[in-house]
């Protein structure tokens, strides 16, 4: 513990100067689950996920992330000289039936550790283990991310006696906690005292107001960032983007839908579209393809209501952009498959109005638990299969929308 606090004390220091960082700890899942005989070590393994997550709520404003790796049990030389009796009895306890390797370990930290990653702070990565005795998870260590508050109800294990927080906050202003730009310095937490729980209230309703708010439209280069490392450039690009506000413009909710959140379902679901394309088009050579996902627009869906007509926007600039990528040799098309479960589908109330008519009416039926046809032809559009096919919307409905009443 005190090796791990004095080198991320040190680091810090360069972090906050350039106000970007990434720490990242390997504890054990000893830590989260204890273990006979090394209390010594279960505690000083399980006090680093403390430490990542004080870390990750102190520096998280100067976009620096704190996070642990809490490997199980790896293949190495030291585990490598334990009986074969506690190996065996260890191994019936991993789901996977095998060690990890270092490294698997490595892969972990390697996605940690880059800008993939950085809206990822204070989790502990694996968070979950099952022993023989039935599953164990870490389910507190997530509430704390949270706030303590799951479904919206009030946790009674962060319940605190407020007596014994004010004698805390007391002990740490005497003894100077709680002052910051020195680097790393303790806090005193008063996250469960009711005015700390009331200011997080407020502060996510502020956040969900944020969210809903007219989203400035981006410059369509700001994707290139993410994918001018292929030097080689890139045969391909899959769009599968969309979002609308369940709460205000989906569930037969068309006449009072407010514009910020149309808008916001516009720019996600359609405008999105041409910023991937102008991002890809200098990564791809003649043969190039783009490739989206829809719901056939061309009809009023139950439910559907504003992302209907986000659609029908992502639909007119698929063709707009076939015309002018089309004399660089670049194909626009899209596939517009039948409902499927999918985390998106579970978000958009009454979804299960359209989907219980779907496979009696579909000529070949339809299995909305099967993704391989939609896969497939995503593929297909891809691929040079389709080289003089562009501006085009390929069906994979079991036949759906060729059907009268």
């Amino acid at each position: 513990m005190t090796g791990s606090f004095r080198v991320a004390k040190r680091a810090a220091k360069g972090m906050l100067r350039l106000r970007r960082g990434r720490v990242i700890f390997i504890s054990s899942v000893v830590g989260l689950l204890g273990c006979a005989g090394q209390v010594n070590y279960a505690a000083s393994k399980s006090g680093l996920v403390g430490m990542a997550r004080s870390m990750a709520r102190e520096l998280g404003s100067r976009n620096i992330t704190a996070n642990v790796v809490a490997p199980g049990f790896v293949e190495t030389e030291m585990t490598a000289e334990l009986p074969d009796a506690k190996r065996a009895e260890y191994l019936a306890q991993i789901p996977l039936r095998r060690y990890a390797t270092a490294e698997e370990v490595a892969g972990v930290v390697t996605f940690l550790a880059p800008d993939a990653a950085a809206y990822v702070t204070g989790a502990v990565v694996p968070g979950r283990r099952r022993t023989r005795h039935g599953p164990l998870t870490t389910d507190h260590n997530e509430k704390e991310i949270t706030g303590g508050h799951r479904g919206g109800q009030e946790d009674p294990g962060h319940r605190r006696d407020h007596g014994q927080l004010d004698r805390f906050r007391r002990r740490a202003g005497r003894s100077g906690a709680g002052r910051t730009g020195r680097g790393l310095q303790l806090r005193a937490c008063a996250r469960h005292h009711s005015p700390y729980r009331q200011a997080v209230a407020d502060r996510a309703a502020g956040d969900r107001a944020r969210r809903h708010r007219p989203v400035a439209p981006r410059r369509p280069g700001r994707y290139v960032a993410g994918i001018d490392g292929f030097e080689d450039g890139i045969d391909g690009a899959f769009h599968s983007i969309a979002y609308g506000n369940p709460e205000t413009i989906l569930g037969d909710k068309f006449l009072g839908g407010p514009w910020e959140d149309v808008s916001q379902a516009i720019q996600v679901s359609a405008y999105s579209l041409m910023s991937l394309a102008v991002a890809a088009k200098p990564l791809m050579g003649a043969g190039g393809s783009v490739v989206g996902m829809t719901f056939d627009a061309s009809v009023a869906w139950p439910a559907y209501d504003w992302m209907g007509v986000a659609k029908a926007g992502l639909e007119s600039c698929a063709r707009y952009l076939a015309r002018d990528l089309g004399p660089d040799g670049i194909r626009v098309n899209l596939v517009a498959a039948g409902p499927l479960k999918t985390l998106a589908a579970k978000a958009i109330p009454g979804m299960e109005a359209i989907e219980g008519v779907w496979a009696d009416r579909a000529p070949l039926g339809w299995d909305n638990t099967d993704i391989d046809p939609t896969a497939r032809a995503v593929v297909a559009l891809l691929s040079d299969f389709f080289p003089a096919t562009t501006g085009e919307i390929v069906h994979v409905d079991g036949g759906y929308h060729a059907m009268g009443i």
